[in-house]
C-alpha cells in the first residue's frame, strides 16, 4: 500500500484522518491516525480542532515528500554503493 492520496491531502496544509496503517505511520505531518474498527468520527473531531497548518510547515511538507526530494534520497543511496 503506498498513502499517495495521503500527500496529496496533506499538501492541501490540512490535517488529515487515516486508518492506521504500517505505510501511514512512516507519514509526518498532521496525521491523526485511527484504529482499524476505530472511532473514525473521533478521528475527525481532533482533526477539526487541531485546524489547518501554518503555511512553511504546508511547504516544508511539500519539500520533503516531492518526487525530486525522494529522487535525491535514491541517488545518495546509489552513489553509497
Amino acid at each position: 500500500m503506498s498513502p499517495l492520496k495521503l500527500y496529496e491531502y496533506l499538501a492541501s496544509g490540512r490535517p488529515v484522518v487515516a486508518t492506521d496503517l504500517e505505510p501511514v505511520r512512516r507519514v509526518e505531518g498532521p496525521v491523526f491516525r485511527v484504529a482499524r474498527g476505530g472511532d473514525f468520527v473521533a478521528g475527525v473531531g481532533a482533526a477539526l480542532a487541531a485546524g489547518p497548518v501554518g503555511e512553511a510547515e504546508r511547504r516544508e511538507t511539500i519539500a520533503a515528500n516531492s518526487w525530486a526530494s525522494r529522487s535525491a534520497a535514491v541517488k545518495a543511496l546509489a552513489l553509497q554503493a
